[in-house]
């Protein structure tokens, strides 16, 4: 059987980060203008000194890195421009004078509410640790602390009150005229409190006063809260969902489902109606591997599409937006986004003649270099059983096995397969594969379906080469581009 693929591969830094060390972002569009809001703080190795914009000189300084918010934006969702940090954790004794944790943004009449979690230093008996609140502004420069936070608190009749509480998402419907929240949050019940992680559930029609409803999800397999929850409507389904690393899967959980894998990304819940009920679909992955996965992932609508933007894998930096996809049946999956081609910039090499590559014969194909890295596009003969490799420089070595509809991350030195960094594809014939490398991220997809991602070493000098790994393939086609999202690059040792 022979196959064709079509090969992109694109490089470069494109990744956002804060000139303060960045972690969750959450997004709102205002008149084709995208503003992200992203938790941030001093770097982990500086949290004995005091962090500047918390401008607290008396005060000793917070051992966390989330501290504040920093405010950036965009108009199209791949260069950001930083404006600066529009709030901070409160001084002692207030709501949030420990910690600040995800929120979420909404534009409610003339106002923009910039919600987020507040975390507690050193929490009085009878003291929630964790409650939401907000600040406003009108122009998006100029912020104010809400005077009556915090506004939404769990309920101690639903929800349990000194559990999860925090990661809220807001969604209005035009039709009862509310605000409809999705919290991170634990419902109150009996026996262990890990066993009733779930997605809270809320109604509000001016943002301060709130209406606590039944969660839309229960989960009892995690040792953490269901985080980053998220809810739309799509094809007539409803959909809500949560990011998770696999680390948290209690092991009690594990040793019952011996056949399950755990991973972790984000997973989701398909619904009739918007209070559900839910069900979890037989694959309810999306963008998922073992650790580190995509995290904190936030589900956009940019230009009639929908998009998933998220943090990492192992990086504080907001990646290069992927666009969400869906089948048939209602089932979701991750998809390359065209809008990154705008980032691609200078040819480095451009040869239209077919090119043969033998295993054991002529085997190895040098495109170009590039210090970050570049985009290759090919189209790929194979028969079943053969595999292409391509590499980036010393670091990173991928085959592709278009014969048999396989693409799987190998050791560059030892050449043995990563069975956490590999995916196949659903038809036969024509492929087509992208590589996104991001700087020290690699996304992987194929026939515009992501597959994962992987980690690489920062590279000094990054070669772009296509080798025979097994048997034979042919090469037409090839182009090879460079990639520039023009994002400041703030090095922390790991957000390149």
């Amino acid at each position: 059987m022979t196959s064709m693929v079509m090969v992109y591969l694109l490089a470069g830094f494109g990744a956002y980060s804060p000139p303060h060390m960045g972690l969750d972002a959450w997004f709102l569009e205002v008149e084709g203008v995208w503003h992200q809001f992203q938790l941030c703080g001093p770097a982990r190795w500086d949290l004995d000194k005091p962090w500047p914009p918390l401008n607290q000189p008396d005060r000793p300084p917070l051992p966390a890195v989330e501290q504040g918010l920093c405010h950036s934006v965009s108009k199209d969702l791949i260069t950001w421009e930083d404006r600066g940090v529009i709030l901070t954790a409160g001084p002692p004794g207030s709501w949030d004078d420990g910690k600040i944790y995800t929120g979420n943004v909404v534009k409610h009449g003339d106002t923009v509410y910039v919600f987020y979690t507040g975390i507690r230093e050193f929490p009085q008996p009878g003291e929630m640790m964790a409650q939401i609140g907000f600040a406003t502004s009108k122009d998006l420069e100029h912020w104010e602390k809400y005077a009556g936070n915090p506004v939404l608190i769990p309920d101690g009749i639903i929800y349990e009150s000194f559990a999860n509480w925090r990661d809220c998402n807001f969604l209005w419907d035009e039709s009862d005229r509310f605000w409809h929240a999705v919290i991170t949050a634990t419902m109150r019940g009996e026996g262990p409190m890990e066993q009733r992680a779930c997605i809270g559930f809320a109604r509000s029609a001016d943002l301060i006063h709130w209406e606590h409803l039944p969660p839309l999800l229960v989960m009892d397999r995690y040792n953490l809260g269901l985080e980053n929850p998220f809810l739309f409507q799509e094809g007539g389904r409803w959909y809500t969902g949560y990011s998770m690393y696999s680390d948290f899967y209690r092991a009690e959980w594990l040793e019952d489902n011996p056949d399950y894998r755990a991973e972790g990304g984000v997973y989701y819940a398909i619904a009739e109606k918007r209070e559900g009920p839910y069900t979890v679909p037989e694959n309810n992955r999306l963008g998922t591997q073992p650790d580190p996965p995509l995290y904190a992932c936030q589900i956009i609508v940019h230009q009639g599409e929908r998009l998933l933007l998220h943090r990492g894998p192992a990086r504080w930096a907001t990646a290069l937006p992927k666009r969400v996809a869906f089948r048939e049946d209602g089932s979701m999956c991750l998809a390359y986004w065209s809008g990154t081609n705008k980032a691609r910039k200078e040819k480095i090499a451009a040869m239209d003649a077919a090119i043969n590559l033998e295993d054991g014969g002529s085997g190895e194909k040098m495109l170009g270099d590039t210090d970050l890295g570049c985009m290759l596009e090919a189209r790929v003969d194979a028969e079943a059983g053969a595999a292409l490799g391509v590499a980036l420089g010393e670091t990173f070595l991928l085959s592709l096995q278009p014969g048999d509809r396989r693409v799987v991350l190998l050791d560059p030195v030892t050449r043995e397969e990563n069975p956490d960094r590999a995916g196949t594809w659903e038809r036969d014939g024509e492929a087509h594969l992208i590589l996104v490398a991001d700087g020290s991220v690699i996304d992987v997809y194929v026939n515009d379906v992501w597959m994962f991602a992987a980690n690489r070493a920062k590279p000094e000098e990054t070669a772009a080469r296509l080798l025979a790994l097994s048997g034979g393939s042919t090469v037409r086609d090839i182009h090879l581009d460079a990639l520039d999202t023009g994002n400041p690059v703030y090095t922390y040792g790991f957000n390149y």
